[in-house]
């Protein structure tokens, strides 16, 4: 099969003003040239300067993402196949991996060298660049592209397949209508993505400058009106363990997620002892998760901000022994670059993936604490940040949401 929609109407459900006639199926390889990248060894023609070269993992939708250190061929091997070199509007598209995914070699892409990508070069009288590209990044193409892939574990888009490929096209005004419309949008996601990345790196910044550790006593960066250092108090000083059992006060309904923080939906809460095998977790509360990752070297604390619920009993519940800050908490108890120092000294290996808080040891640490006025202060300027970084996203999931319902709708 060769085409990617059968049996569908020749207009497409959304339409810009002035258009009406039919759109016409051509075929890709009648209106454009395709080739593939180099399929050869060039390991050792990899240099740190020279010709770009383009992997199938660099083309995500609509867009090149290159890692910190390209890869280059030196000029010699470039020189050699010089006719695979790309040219500006040329269409990249993945071979292997996410296949069907597309990208549009712009200024810094030019004169680059694909490996084992294939690559469109349209006849730009009859086939605008970006409108194929968006095309090609459509759920639909994808779908079709899928059902055609061969591969043992990794997906692999054949050459023969995507020159057999059928597709829909209006007038070349209106294709860079719609391309013109969604690449403005495209570029509006990218602008909130790149404002929610920035946010957060800000916000990881300013906690390693807000907050104590080590031998310091104050941090690096502090509102004004505070000047007096950070008072060292004993962990168990702060917190005490608690063993509340459920005994039928809560039911599945308040059962907490401890990794992501949130109440469990009830049809998805396996356990069959939610009254006796369950520790109830009190708002404010924090839960030792003992996975370790990269992130996490020996687990962490998570706090609950959601409201009384239960959770399973392999997580070690500790309460606050007197006046906190919720906010403040909530992001000092998952400074890796503090607890991990003290969690080295009080866990134990539980004998699988999981480690063990051991409480005794755990309470002889010590950390240091700002007085309430300022925990005060340091918890609702982070839970703000944490606000404009969720806003934002969801700017980024709402216009990613319009992308897609706009590309199911000006296509066929």
């Amino acid at each position: 099969m060769s085409n990617v929609r059968d049996n569908q109407d020749s207009k497409p459900a959304v339409r810009f003003k002035g258009f009406s006639d039919a759109w016409e199926q051509r075929k890709l390889s009648d209106i454009s040239k395709i080739f593939i990248g180099l399929v050869t060894t060039m390991t050792t023609n990899y240099t740190i300067k020279g010709t770009l070269l383009i992997r199938n993992s660099d083309i995500k939708d609509g867009r090149f993402e290159f890692s910190k250190t390209p890869i280059y061929l030196n000029e010699e091997f470039a020189r050699k196949n010089r006719t695979r070199k790309l040219l500006e509007n040329d269409v990249v598209t993945v071979h292997t991996g996410d296949i069907g995914t597309s990208a549009v070699v712009g200024p810094h892409e030019v004169g680059a060298i694909g490996f084992a990508t294939i690559n469109t070069r349209p006849v730009s009288q009859l086939l605008d660049s970006k409108f194929l590209s968006l095309f090609l990044n459509t759920v639909q193409h994808k779908q079709w592209a899928l059902r055609m892939s061969t591969g043992d574990g990794r997906n692999n888009y054949n050459l023969r397949d995507f020159t057999r490929l059928v597709l829909f096209v209006p007038s070349i005004t209106e294709q860079i209508h719609i391309s013109k419309l969604l690449t403005l949008l495209n570029e509006t996601i990218a602008l909130h993505q790149r404002k929610v990345e920035n946010l957060q790196k800000l916000k990881k910044s300013l906690l390693q400058q807000m907050f104590v550790s080590g031998n310091d006593q104050v941090p690096k960066i502090r509102f004004k009106g505070f000047a007096d250092a950070w008072e060292k108090r004993k962990l168990g000083d702060l917190f005490h363990k608690v063993n509340e059992r459920n005994n039928g006060q809560f039911d599945n309904t308040r059962w907490i997620s401890v990794a992501r923080m949130y109440f469990q939906e009830p049809d998805k809460v396996t356990s069959n002892n939610i009254d006796t095998r369950t520790f109830v977790m009190r708002k404010g509360d924090i839960a030792f998760e003992g996975h370790p990752n990269k992130e996490f070297m020996f687990g962490r604390f998570v706090e609950n901000d959601i409201g009384d619920g239960v959770v399973s009993e392999l997580f070690p519940i500790y309460r606050h022994s007197g006046k906190y800050n919720l906010n403040y908490w909530k992001y000092a108890v998952k400074l890796e670059w503090i607890w991990k120092y003290i969690f080295a000294k009080s866990i134990t290996s539980s004998g699988n993936s999981s480690n063990k808080l051991d409480t005794r040891h755990f309470e002889r640490q010590s950390i240091r604490t700002p007085t309430m006025d300022e925990q005060k202060k340091i918890g609702n300027f982070f839970a703000s940040l944490d606000n404009l970084i969720a806003v934002n996203q969801r700017k980024v999931e709402n216009l990613q949401k319009l992308k897609k319902s706009l590309l199911r709708l000006m296509f066929i």
